[in-house]
């Protein structure tokens, strides 16, 4: 690095969803400004050429360059069933046969196999679950004894950082597909971190070999394969010790958001004791206070040695590397840099007029990592914000959700009138989908419905009902979640959970009441039903939407420990992201 040395502090802030780290900057001399944010038009252009580049040339690809082509393009929405893609798909399954994964290059077997592990996850998990099980099975009989993956033949113990980053790619991907991928593997990859981190938090290409410096792609790429063992690893862990005392319970009489009382069934599956998480089976050797204090060392190293022009090999495989560690470790700065503006940036400049990129490691590989970085996709994939979100209609407008006599309700060009819906529940949600509906009056013949027996009526319909909790208005999604609380299926908590994130705070509500319901928890995990109770109704707006924001991240946390003390481990696809079907 150039210019005056700067003094940097790093902080750690370690969450039940993995370690999070906030890069806290202690600047002597911070002569650089933040970049602008990039052209969103600019970067959508960007985007767009570079997929037609892999659509066109993609398929042509060997190996897992071909791979990592179907992986942008999927990553940036392009349909499954789109051309390019299916017959890079059709590829990656040919090399299962009779439940045996083969690579087709012997040499890059650690990155073909572990990409073709998260394209396959990234399509379609139920679909190629059997071909994600067999590249799995390959990547573990692949990791050394000393827990690192290298290229063919080379057992040494140093290991290949790159290479260890694909392998553990490759397996997380099959763990969100619902693969089991024993402890010890996570166990012995951390391990190998923890003994190939350089003194001063940096990490080298392949350890203990002379003249191999520290590099940023490489720390970057440790520092990233640390947090996806860490969650494995220790999934509910918070770095705190856990609260031996019983939830604070909340209760309120005022009706908010509700579409009914909450009132469980006898037979309650819910974990009545509140005393931690279940055991997940496997101890760790490797200690959680050891992986916390690498992360924190190598986030450390590279807040001081940060750039995006850097003038090591490997350009743009970095900046794929820096998004996948930004997104895991939940940071919209490095220090005082905008990653995210100032890579951006240097994508554009750099691209190519046939709409391709290229650096060092090949015009499709490079051209896909461009795309993945420009689009976020790990980002997307664990569903960070990037922007705040704007709070929609409801209580902070004003509202308090909806009144106690629905069926008092209709619209009418724009004004309330009364109406009453009647039906089956196959008719009624069908009117929920027609935009003209009179939503509040569907809502209370949905409620009254089930609320007399038609409970299995509302079961057969999850499916429709999954699809209606992303509606674009928010009293069908509410109604939604409320038939889905109400399913008896466990499966769909990942779903309700997602659902707390909602843009609408009734929306939240409704899916706070939903996942009460269906945990057979009244009370819920000790949250008070309304987000905004303490405060004044005449409260600023952003005094409400810092309330609401810090209420629904309690929420979130505390839901996903509750589920991960009681859902099967066969179901465990994802530690800390509970992934919504």
């Amino acid at each position: 690095m150039t210019g005056p040395k700067k003094s940097f502090r790093i902080r750690s802030v370690v969450t039940a969803a993995g370690i999070v780290l906030a890069a806290s900057l202690v600047c002597k001399d911070s002569s650089r400004a933040l970049a602008d944010p990039p052209d969103p038009e600019k970067v959508e252009q960007a985007v767009q050429r570079g997929i037609a580049y892999l659509k066109k040339n993609g398929p042509e690809g060997q190996g897992g360059r071909a791979t990592i082509a179907a992986l942008a393009m999927l990553k940036a929405d392009l349909p499954v069933d789109t051309p390019e893609i299916k017959q890079i798909l059709e590829k990656i399954t040919a090399k299962v046969v009779k439940g045996k994964y083969t690579p087709t290059s012997a040499h890059e077997h650690g990155y073909e196999s572990g990409l073709d592990a998260i394209t396959l996850e990234t399509a379609d998990s139920v679909k190629y679950k059997p071909e994600i099980e067999a590249i799995a099975r390959y990547l573990i009989g692949m990791q050394n004894k000393g827990g690192d993956w290298n290229y063919p033949n080379v057992t040494t113990g140093n290991g290949d950082t790159s290479i260890t980053q694909y392998g553990i790619l490759g397996l997380w991907a099959a763990a969100r597909a619902g693969v089991k991928v024993p402890g010890d593997v996570w166990d012995s990859a951390a391990a190998w971190h923890l003994r190939t981190q350089m003194p001063n938090g940096g990490f080298v290409y392949h350890p203990n070999e002379g003249g191999n410096e520290v590099t940023i792609g490489m720390t970057t790429a440790a520092t990233a394969s640390l947090h996806v063992c860490r969650m494995y690893l220790f999934p509910t862990q918070d770095g705190k010790a856990l609260k031996k005392s019983e939830p604070k319970v909340y209760r309120s009489s005022r009706r908010y958001g509700i579409l009914d009382r909450i009132v469980p069934e006898s037979g309650d599956v819910g974990d009545k004791t509140d005393k931690g998480p279940r055991a997940t089976g496997y101890v760790p050797k490797a200690s959680l206070a050891k992986i916390d204090e690498a992360i924190v060392k190598g986030l450390d190293w590279l807040t001081q040695n940060f750039t995006i022009r850097q003038a090591n090999r490997f350009r743009l495989y970095y900046l794929y590397t820096l998004e996948r560690l930004t997104a895991l470790a939940d940071l919209p700065l490095i220090g005082e840099h905008d990653w995210y503006a100032e890579g951006a940036e240097y994508l554009l400049e750099v691209q190519r007029p046939d709409g391709s990129w290229l650096a060092e490691t090949g015009v499709l590989p490079d051209t896909a990592f461009s795309v993945l970085f420009l689009i976020r996709a790990t980002n997307k994939m664990l569903e960070r914000k990037t922007v705040p979100r704007r709070v929609g209609t409801g209580l902070l407008a004003g509202g308090r959700g909806l009144p106690d006599n629905l069926n008092a309700l209709q619209v009418k060009d724009g004004k309330v009138g009364s109406r009453k819906a009647q039906g089956t529940i196959d008719e009624l949600l069908a009117e929920l989908e027609n935009l003209q509906a009179p939503v509040e009056s569907v809502q209370k013949a949905i409620v009254e419905s089930v609320q007399l027996g038609d409970r299995e009526a509302l079961i057969s319909q999850v499916d429709r009902l999954k699809t209606l909790a992303r509606h674009s208005r928010p009293e069908v999604r509410r109604t939604a979640l409320w038939g889905l609380g109400r399913s008896r299926d466990l499966r769909l908590v990942p779903l309700l959970i997602k659902a707390l994130d909602d843009t609408d705070v009734d929306v939240v509500v409704e899916a706070n009441n939903a996942l009460c319901f269906l945990s057979r928890r009244a009370d819920g995990v000790g949250m008070n039903p309304n987000p905004l109770d303490a405060l004044d109704e005449e409260a600023a707006a952003e005094e409400k939407t810092a309330a609401l924001n810090a209420w629904r991240a309690d929420a979130v946390k505390r839901w996903r420990a509750w589920y991960l003390t009681v859902r099967p481990y066969d179901e465990r696809h994802d530690l800390t992201e509970p992934k919504a079907k």
